[in-house]
């Protein structure tokens, strides 16, 4: 093979290349055509920020504000020296300005200042590029259109989400599903984590699963910090629950102990400080308090919201009577029996609106009314529980009857018309439990009484009962006579078959206490028994006395001063503190009890 080029070949392969480089050459301009395409969009799309950019430097402060700084240090030395001097002004075009400060005189002037201020500003204004400004609004619109399209988007996301799961919770729950409801209220806690019934959901999820600790920390954080009645109100029923399955006798509120009782206070106090327009803590509340024998401080909680319920003013009605607030009883028992009578007449076999409006005609000194009205009431009533109710309410009235003639009439007729009025209690309802009190009282009173026809009626009115009432009754009037070894007979009788009544162990505690062979031992352990069922400064008073007696002086001080709640103990209390304080050397608390005894004698 020959080493020696081809001229042929060697002219071929430049014609190649001439040809492919004008091949090359053709297709260029298409290249710079897409080229250009690519850079009028990217500029396009790059305008906004080109313009807001252009904004910034034209509307950027810091130029101005170091020019009004340097104007600041030359003024403060033209102020302090007084001295004119020139100070350097630089313009945006890049020139330099030279300006002289005015007089001493003209600075001095505030309409200088005035006008100075406003040409100032008069001029930064005009001199602003508003142009690049206007063709910036445009792209500004249109992003802030944007955004708002993007967050309208994201609510409507998570409404239609929120929506779903709430379906899916629903469901769950109906389907006592537990699982399911979990992960809804997740789902949903997340979409809004600081939705309070969100959390009290989950607490109640919580408790259907027997999480009742998870379910009770939730519900305590929301009653706390959250402020959510809903939460206080379940933490209140949450205590209900735990003293009930405790015992079953505890469905009284009388039956609860003291911190019981507080602890279900304290969470009715946080749900009506986290609802003050509800009126259901507060009613709640009252019930406490009166039930448990509180009755002024039932009244001061329900008085608030009396006018406003009329189950609430009737229930504050009565109270008013118990309390000796006689004629704001009666102004209030009015306007109820007008509510009453309405109720009646739409609806004349309804027991509740008549048994109560048949009381408040009692409270008003209108007993035959309200016996006439509870006659009809027996015409129309067709069921045995209706009928009993109706019958009980007038053994009522006539306790009522025998109680304003025992305040109002205390002679010897009166007196017998007490019993005439508790024997036709006893012979229409024996079992009402009004009754025991009511006897009690008026046989007391007869105790002196040698009237033989008072014997008579006082003989009849006992006979008529059961055998325990009668041996409590007979056995109490005996304690208030004296004499405590009759009173110990009639009481060990009765609490035979009675051991759950707190004020039959109490007069028997204070028989045996005071008896001609006192048993302090066990009269102390009458007195726990009764104070275990009920807590009452009448029991308190009683058990005081026993641990007086048997030298136990610390706990006798601790009970006598509980005494103290009930005013009318206070003379035969306050001597006993008296003698417990001096006999355990504190001589000085002792006779300030002496000193408050003879003040209030």
């Amino acid at each position: 093979m020959s080493n020696e080029l081809d001229p042929k070949s060697e002219s071929t392969k430049k014609k190649s290349r001439s040809s492919s480089h004008r091949r090359s050459s053709s297709s260029r301009p298409h290249y710079r055509h897409q080229s250009k395409i690519l850079t009028s969009v990217i500029a396009l799309l790059t305008l906004p920020y080109r313009k807001l950019r252009a904004q910034w430097k034209h509307w950027a402060p810091d130029r101005k504000l170091n020019q009004q700084l340097g104007g600041a240090a030359h003024l403060f030395n033209r102020v302090m020296q007084f001295e004119g001097t020139d100070y350097k002004l630089e313009r945006e075009d890049g020139k330099i300005l030279v300006r002289a400060w005015p007089s001493k005189k003209t600075m001095l002037n505030p309409i200088w200042w005035i006008t100075s201020c406003f040409s100032f500003l008069l001029r930064w204004l005009t001199s602003r590029p508003y142009l690049p400004m206007l063709l910036a609004l445009p792209a500004l619109f249109v992003a802030v259109a944007l955004l708002g399209a993007i967050s309208a988007g994201n609510s409507i996301s998570d409404g239609t989400h929120g929506m779903l799961y709430r379906r899916l919770l629903a469901e769950a729950a109906n389907a006592n599903d537990l699982v399911a409801s979990r992960l809804a209220i997740d789902a949903l806690r997340q979409l809004n984590p600081n939705n309070a019934s969100l959390l009290y959901d989950s607490a109640l999820i919580e408790e259907r699963a027997g999480n009742v600790p998870t379910a009770q920390k939730i519900m305590v954080e929301l009653a706390t910090s959250v402020n959510s009645e809903p939460a206080a109100l379940w933490m209140a029923q949450s205590v209900v629950k735990s003293i009930l399955s405790e015992s079953a006798e505890n469905t009284n509120f009388s039956n609860w102990t003291p911190q019981q009782a507080y602890s279900y206070y304290q969470w009715l106090t946080i749900a009506a400080k986290n609802a003050p327009n509800d009126p259901l803590p507060k009613r709640m509340i009252g019930d406490l308090f009166r039930l448990r024998g509180d009755k002024q401080r039932a009244y001061d909680a329900l008085l608030p919201i009396a006018d406003g319920d009329t189950q609430t003013s009737y229930i504050v009605c009565f109270l008013q009577k118990e309390l000796g607030l006689k004629e704001l009883s009666k102004s209030r028992s009015q306007r109820l029996i007008r509510t009453f009578m309405e109720r009646l007449q739409e609806t004349p076999k309804d027991v509740e609106a008549r048994t109560q409006c048949a009381l408040l005609l009692a409270i008003n000194e209108r007993e035959p009314e309200g016996m006439q009205l509870l006659g009809d009431g027996l015409v129309l009533a067709t069921l045995a529980d209706d009928r009993a109710r109706l019958e009980s309410t007038q053994a009522e009235i006539l306790v009522m009857e025998s109680q304003r003639i025992a305040d109002s009439d205390k002679s010897p007729r009166g007196l017998l018309e007490r019993f005439r009025k508790l024997i036709d209690a006893v012979a229409i309802d024996p079992q009402n439990p009004s009754l025991i009190d009511a006897i009690t009282q008026a046989c007391i009173a007869a105790a002196d009484s040698e009237n033989n026809e008072m014997l008579v009626l006082r003989e009849a009115l006992v006979q008529n009962i059961d055998a325990d009432t009668a041996h409590f009754i007979l056995g109490t009037v005996a304690l208030n006579r004296g004499d405590m070894t009759e009173a110990t007979q009639h009481l060990e009788l009765a609490a035979k078959n009675n051991e759950k009544l707190p004020g039959l162990l109490n007069n028997l505690a204070h028989a045996i206490c005071h008896g001609p062979n006192p048993d302090l031992r066990r009269a102390l352990r009458m007195s726990d028994a009764a104070l275990a069922l009920l807590d009452h400064p009448y029991l308190h008073e009683t058990r005081g006395q026993i641990h007086l007696k048997l030298k136990n002086y610390t706990e006798a001080i601790a009970d006598l001063e509980v005494a103290l709640n009930a005013p009318e103990l206070a003379p035969l209390v306050r001597e006993s503190l008296a003698q417990a304080y001096e006999a355990s050397g504190q001589t000085e608390i002792a006779q300030r009890q002496r000193e408050l005894l003879k003040a209030n004698r």
